[in-house]
């Protein structure tokens, strides 16, 4: 059943490392060419943005599109007398073994930019060092997490269809709208209470260490994989 689930998801990898490879030769020859015109500078001071660009087009792909696919591929297996244990599991076990592939990949053309950066402009300083994006303890963390949050999106754009789109919209827009109310509002007792809360929490994660974080969030992530089954496990099939 795995090795089936692995060759109907080969042409969906190919075309989304395909994607990201565009993404990523296109942004190196931007930074190249503007490193390269600056390279009078003492220094030239670069991000690995080729390397970050697939990542964020990656993870685009793996929490929408793949969404899309995941329904496609349910209501196949299911009309076809496949039970939901079965597909369920195998399919996010492809899931999670992608997205550790996918970081593996994306470190592989992290560590070809660095190169490429040194070699055409040697002088060059990065703004971003690599241990600070590939730990693999925060990266195994970040991983879990997003997988559980896609497969929480996963069963509940089953149960509810598209409507679910706009609660992510509320959501996506009071994150981005809070920081500015509370900035405009500082003075009020809801803003400082809100921002009293932010830093007695930030001293609270200061007190533990990053093991203990790190297990609640992998029991989050557990939490949330537990609600989604909760979903999947009696979902119709809505062909």
């Amino acid at each position: 059943m795995l090795k089936k689930q692995i060759k109907r998801r080969e042409k969906e990898v190919l075309i989304g490392c395909s994607i990201m490879i565009g993404i990523y030769l296109f942004i190196l020859l931007i930074v190249l060419g503007v490193g390269i015109y600056q390279k009078q500078t003492t220094y030239t001071t670069i991000v690995a943005s080729g390397s970050l660009f697939a990542l964020i087009i990656g993870v685009f792909l793996k929490f929408f599109v793949e969404s899309f696919y995941f329904l496609r591929e349910f209501n196949i297996a299911i009309s076809m007398g496949q039970t939901r244990k079965q597909f369920v599991w195998y399919y996010e076990l492809v899931s999670l073994l992608e997205m550790f592939l996918m970081v593996g990949f994306v470190r592989g053309l992290w560590a070809i930019e660095e190169g490429i950066y040194y070699f055409v402009i040697p002088r060059v300083k990065f703004l971003v060092q690599t241990d600070m994006i590939f730990d693999w303890k925060r990266n195994t963390l970040i991983i879990f997490f997003f997988f559980s949050i896609q497969m929480l999106m996963q069963a509940l754009l089953l149960r509810y269809g598209m409507k679910i789109y706009w609660g992510i919209w509320i959501i996506w827009m009071l994150l981005c709208y809070t920081p500015s109310i509370l900035s405009t509002h500082s003075d009020s007792v809801i803003a400082g209470k809100f921002i009293a809360f932010i830093k007695w929490f930030i001293h609270i994660a200061t007190e533990f260490g990053e093991s203990f974080w790190i297990g609640i969030g992998m029991i989050a992530s557990g939490i949330l994989v537990g609600i989604a089954w909760l979903f999947l496990r009696k979902q119709q099939v809505t062909m």
